[in-house]
């Protein structure tokens, strides 16, 4: 017998003869459960009606004491972002009875672009796309809007961006101009000079690179 199959028939065999509130479970026990609940909980529920098995809730409770341990510079992350042209078309969603196809800022134009981001680990190789836009003409102005939108949420997340990376494009080049132009402003209302080119979200600096992303 497999050793998860002897957990199983020996959890079963010994909680069978208690009462369902005396009953107290190993930690094997929790662990093979919770395994079986990660896989599906549906099929957990299922389970839980034929056979003797923790509560989903203990297993959960078992799953927030369980400490990662991630590492600072594990979280620190670039911000990664491009535009790419897609095929104007209007379709029709019958689930939510409205036409998909328009811009994302509400310019009742036809999408013709896709603007994607991305985040990429400093020290841990991870890339994960966070946020994705439909736009048509987007401008400067719009896109530095966007770009403090996905920073903030990307930090909810615990994750530490320290930099933002695109291509050349004159949108591009102009919405991160116009970032860092936010910056020296507030700073020289403050009396302070920039050296740098850098802009802060925040009050934390965030460094850009441009390059080509092809």
């Amino acid at each position: 017998m497999k050793p998860a199959a002897k957990v199983f028939a020996n959890l079963q065999y010994y909680q069978a003869q208690k009462k369902p509130t005396g009953r107290r479970f190993k930690i094997k026990d929790k662990v093979l459960s919770l395994s079986l609940f990660k896989r599906s909980p549906k099929c957990y529920s299922l389970m839980s009606k034929y056979f003797i098995l923790p509560l989903a809730k203990s297993l959960k409770q078992l799953l927030a004491k369980v400490e990662l341990g991630a590492d600072t510079q594990d979280k620190l992350c670039t911000v990664i972002f491009d535009e790419m042209s897609i095929t104007p078309e209007i379709n029709y969603d019958s689930s939510k009875d409205e036409l998909k196809g328009f811009a994302s800022h509400g310019k009742n134009l036809i999408a013709n672009h896709a603007l994607v981001f991305m985040i990429k680990g400093i020290r841990s190789q991870y890339k994960q796309p966070v946020a994705y836009y439909f736009t048509n003409s987007l401008n400067k102005f719009e896109l530095k809007t966007i770009i403090k939108e996905v920073i903030k949420n990307v930090k909810k997340s615990g994750l530490i961006v320290l930099a933002t990376v695109c291509d050349q494009s004159t949108v591009n080049v102009g919405a991160i101009e116009e970032l860092i132009k936010e910056t020296k402003a507030n700073y020289s209302r403050k009396g302070n000079n920039v050296a740098h080119n850098f802009f802060e979200h925040n009050g934390k600096k965030l460094f850009h690179y441009m390059m080509s992303l092809i």
